[in-house]
């Protein structure tokens, strides 16, 4: 009987160090120790506030660039945020979805800056 089936199902916030498919099931090792699961569902934290750096926020200060109410940047679809600035990774992710932050999301950003760049010639 799984704690699905009885409607008893178990939630664990917790950073995984390692882990491995055993006989038992998913063996995940946390920092509070091992634990066994025959199912794990993962999910990803989503803030809606803008992330960066001092650098974010120096740009936005001094060159007053359109951002939304949340504080991501406005930035169009060749990823444009102002009249000199373009984003890649999290600070695209409105135009690039939600992979902009991996390695697929720097080469999909790569492809329209450089289609942007084309253009301009």
């Amino acid at each position: 009987m799984t704690a699905l089936s009885t409607g008893n199902p178990g939630f664990e916030c917790e950073r995984v160090v390692d882990a491995e498919m055993t006989a038992e099931g998913i063996r995940l090792r946390t920092e509070r120790g091992l634990q066994f699961f025959d199912r794990v569902i993962l999910a990803t934290e989503f803030e809606a506030k803008r992330p960066g750096s001092p650098l974010i926020e120096q740009v936005i200060e001094e060159f007053k660039p359109a951002c939304n109410p949340c504080g991501y940047p406005i930035v169009g679809r060749d990823l444009r945020w102002g009249e000199h600035i373009c984003v890649t990774g999290p600070l695209a992710e409105l135009q690039v979805g939600p992979g902009a932050r991996n390695i697929i999301g720097a080469r999909n950003a790569g492809r329209l800056l450089s289609a942007a760049i084309g253009n301009l010639s």
